[in-house]
């Protein structure tokens, strides 16, 4: 893990994937000895008892990757899900990932950003799982998903203490995972109140994530 420095630049491009197993890779990381394949069943398996939080009707599924979550909620009664991706690689994979064209639709953070600002969008409940991390304008985020939900709406987040901003180093021409420092734990809850948070196993990741349930209080 990097510091940040003067001469690196955020660098999404990362997250450019060409496949479903591009995407998984890229997604779920190997750690804790397992490939992403293994993380993606076992860490799936242990999850699904947490979106049993989220209720019914409109669910925003921030920063979906393909949608391996998403898959598992609209398959629910009165369930729509919309995913919200920086990568236009992710979100065309995670309509056919999804399989549900009637329940379920992607978009970029800048449109839900609009819809949540500006349109009167306003969700039941939202996920973010290995999301916040990634993102250098938490802020910005935050502040849609806060706009975007209903007064009590729950929040799913999955997210380590730490931060991993993809970023290019002109110093060397290399990418690396930076941390700049910011607590998105604390930021969550200037927002959010904390009702429930469980670590995340040592058996599916490397320590320093947990997996905490929030809900919106305004």
């Amino acid at each position: 893990m990097n510091e940040i420095t003067e001469s690196m630049r955020y660098f999404p491009d990362v997250f450019n994937v060409q496949s479903e197993t591009h995407a998984k890779s890229i997604i779920l990381t190997p750690e804790a000895g397992l490939t992403p394949d293994e993380r993606w069943a076992q860490e799936t398996e242990f999850l699904t008892p947490w979106l049993a939080y989220l209720p019914t009707g409109l669910l925003i599924d921030y920063g979906m990757g393909i949608g391996r979550l998403a898959r598992l909620l609209v398959q629910r009664d009165y369930c729509v899900v919309l995913g919200v991706d920086i990568s236009q690689d992710m979100r065309r994979l995670a309509e056919t990932y999804v399989q549900s064209p009637h329940n379920f639709c992607a978009c970029s953070p800048q449109l839900f950003g609009r819809l949540a600002r500006n349109g009167g969008m306003r969700a039941d409940g939202a996920l973010a799982v290995w999301a916040f991390q990634h993102i250098p304008e938490i802020d910005s985020a935050i502040c849609d998903l806060q706009f975007g939900l209903r007064r009590g709406a729950p929040l799913l987040v999955v997210n380590r203490w730490h931060r991993a901003i993809p970023a290019f180093d002109a110093r060397d021409n290399r990418i690396g995972w930076v941390h700049d420092g910011v607590d998105v734990h604390s930021k969550l809850l200037q927002t959010f109140v904390l009702e429930k948070e469980q670590p995340m196993p040592a058996t599916l990741c490397a320590p320093g994530a947990h997996v905490r349930l929030y809900r919106k209080t305004a």
